[in-house]
């Protein structure tokens, strides 16, 4: 594979390619990442199980986490732990159940092994870069880019990020690698370990269907002109096969489970995707670059319309990015294939639209993989500047000294953006102050106040949501169920009714006015609501539950007045 880029030491770098193509890249810069990386998220060993999702769907839940329940996360038999109708991720769940019997509770060691997992895929980032390049500055440089990168922490600080990205990351990367190995040798066991660990990818997230897809644009970019024709089919054939293989087997798999091949319940429309990707892409491409201003959560909605300007002016750059990728792959074929790497690990996520809710269409975990490419990119484009001075670690002193500002610059922004997952309410408060927008970490921060006991503060903080969007469903609930914590029965119920009107398909309105109208003694309209919800509702098993429950107490009701007389 030719570098991506040369600047100046042509010779140099020719020599120690050569070198390299044997002995491959010195382990003292991966020591060097490991280290690195680990010093900067350590912090997060001390950090507790968050409220959000950790304690309930991991703490909360330990009769799922039972050696007997391994074999039902691949069936769909048993409840999975990640608990999402068109979630079919059996490999996360049974990483989570290592952990628990490994670790038990204890959120320190939980944090411990996401960190060496996520720095075990720097390590891979690390040998593909490599190997793609053959040059060991831009191998150690994308690396760190990498590694550091400050939109990493929510996928790495936080426990249920943490048991999903960095091991897709270990399982995507790996098997990348692997095949690498397999254009080297030709040896049958790196395809073999290549198609294994392909599948495991996609049975951890839906995200890693790009994996074969980036296969096969590389065996075909990078197909070979040279030796004879049987050679240059293998090339492409086996790949192809692999991953088709493959491929059908996790679709056969996902449909026997979930009934679906992608997603089983849609909230928006292709329209929808189609109007809002160029801005997730615009949004994406920024952070990336320059990232400050990081959060749980962002203030971006559904475009709406082909005439808003947060349709054309993203959509003007996306198709400027499309002409550049076209050129890059004709005359940069490692630039174009690195390009293609940030569209087809974004797709996922732009698809994923389909099914997020309004407040969830865009997060820093998003981009865990899709920055890979960039990184690369990025660093190669570093290894242009002009290089002086004397040799320092191999390398020359002005290459040291630009890796040496940019480790430390997302180091210092890493560490701060780690920090922030310390605690449920310093996040939230974190992200109302990145997106004073956003109306979902305010919901957050508001049942932060009750479980504190602080309903005014509970009840301000929702009026500011209500405030800001009083048409959303989810802070119309939030706030009804809050006014009825508080008293306020009467405006708690009223609410309640208009979210089940803005969301009719959604389980919690239903629930939540109808536990509130139960626990007032109006069992009949309870039960006329629940039933309601049992009809419309995309998911009504527990509505069923806490019908029967309602049911059962309003017979014990009637059972009371005459047991008295």
């Amino acid at each position: 594979m030719i570098p991506l880029t040369r600047g100046n030491g042509a010779q140099e770098n020719k020599m120690a390619e050569v070198r390299n193509e044997i002995s491959g890249p010195p382990m003292r810069h991966g020591w060097f990442l490991l280290i690195v990386v680990f010093l900067v998220y350590v912090q997060a060993v001390g950090f507790p199980f968050l409220d959000l999702d950790d304690t309930p769907f991991i703490v909360n839940r330990p009769e799922t986490l039972q050696w007997s329940a391994l074999p039902h996360y691949f069936t769909g038999q048993a409840d999975d732990v990640l608990k999402i109708n068109y979630f079919y991720r059996p490999v996360v769940s049974s990483w989570i159940l290592l952990n628990y019997h490994v670790f038990g509770f204890h959120p320190g060691l939980w944090h411990l092994a996401a960190i060496m997992l996520y720095c075990l895929g720097v390590w891979l980032v690390w040998r593909v870069a490599w190997k793609l390049t053959r040059d060991d500055w831009v191998a150690l440089m994308a690396a760190l880019l990498y590694g550091l990168h400050p939109l990493h922490a929510e996928g790495v600080a936080w426990i249920s990020g943490a048991t999903v990205e960095p091991l897709l990351s270990v399982l995507f990367l790996g098997g990348f690698l692997a095949y690498l190995r397999w254009r080297e040798d030709r040896r049958p066991v790196w395809m073999i370990v290549c198609g294994v660990l392909t599948m495991c990818a996609l049975l951890s997230k839906e995200t890693a269907a790009a994996l074969p897809v980036l296969i096969l644009a590389h065996a075909l970019i990078f197909r070979s002109s040279g030796g004879d024709a049987s050679s240059r089919t293998a090339r492409w054939l086996w790949p192809t096969v692999t991953m088709g293989a493959i491929s059908l087997i996790y679709a056969l798999l996902r449909i026997s489970v979930t009934h679906a091949v992608v997603i089983s319940h849609l909230r928006h429309t292709w329209g929808d995707v189609f109007r809002t990707a160029p801005l997730l892409n615009a949004i994406y491409l920024r952070q990336a670059v320059w990232p400050v201003h990081l959060g749980g959560w962002y203030d971006v909605a559904i475009v709406n319309s082909l005439g808003d300007r947060s349709f054309y002016l993203p959509l003007a750059a996306a198709l400027l990015s499309l002409v550049l990728l076209i050129w890059a792959s004709a005359e940069k074929r490692l630039a174009g294939f690195l390009l293609l790497w940030w569209v087809v690990l974004l797709a996922p996520s732009i698809v994923g639209i389909l099914s997020f809710s309004e407040t969830d269409l865009i997060h820093d975990r998003f981009v865990f993989l899709p920055l890979v490419g960039l990184c690369i990119l990025a660093a190669g484009l570093l290894r242009r500047l002009p290089a002086f001075g004397p040799l320092l670690f191999g390398f020359r002193a002005t290459s040291v000294a630009v890796a040496a500002v940019l480790t430390i610059v997302l180091a210092l922004l890493t560490t701060v953006q780690v920090s922030t997952w310390k605690s449920g309410m310093l996040l939230y408060a974190h992200a109302i102050e990145v997106s004073p927008g956003a109306v979902k970490p305010r919901i957050f921060l508001a049942s932060e106040y009750i479980k504190r006991h602080d309903l005014a503060q509970a009840l301000a903080v929702d009026r500011d949501g209500m405030n800001i969007n009083p048409n959303q469903w989810q802070i119309v609930f939030h706030y009804g169920m809050t006014l009825a914590t508080a008293g306020y029965r009467e405006d708690g119920v009223r609410l309640l009714y208009r979210a089940v009107q803005l969301a009719p398909k959604q389980n919690a309105p239903y629930y939540g006015l109808g536990a509130v109208l139960a626990d007032a003694g109006q069992f009949d309209q309870s039960i006329k609501v629940l039933e309601q919800g049992i009809s419309a509702a995309d998911a009504p098993a527990a509505l069923r539950e806490k019908l029967a429950q309602v049911k059962a107490r309003a017979q014990a009701a009637q059972q009371r007045p005459a047991a008295n007389r």
